[in-house]
């Protein structure tokens, strides 16, 4: 399969069409887009608490 990938114009295009086209039209989708609630005047919000794995 990566072969085809890496050798045919057409399976690429079939890659983009399957799976990057799907997911651009709704990243781009200003009513239904995980950032459709995002404001010009947006504010950073404060790092998240992280906990180190122990060793082992």
């Amino acid at each position: 399969m990566k072969s085809g990938r890496i050798d045919s114009p057409a399976a690429m295009n079939s890659s983009c069409l399957q799976h990057a086209d799907p997911h651009l039209a709704l990243l781009t989708n200003m009513e239904h887009s995980p950032f459709s609630e995002c404001i010009p005047d947006h504010r950073d919000l404060e790092p998240l608490h992280v906990e180190l794995a122990s060793e082992g």
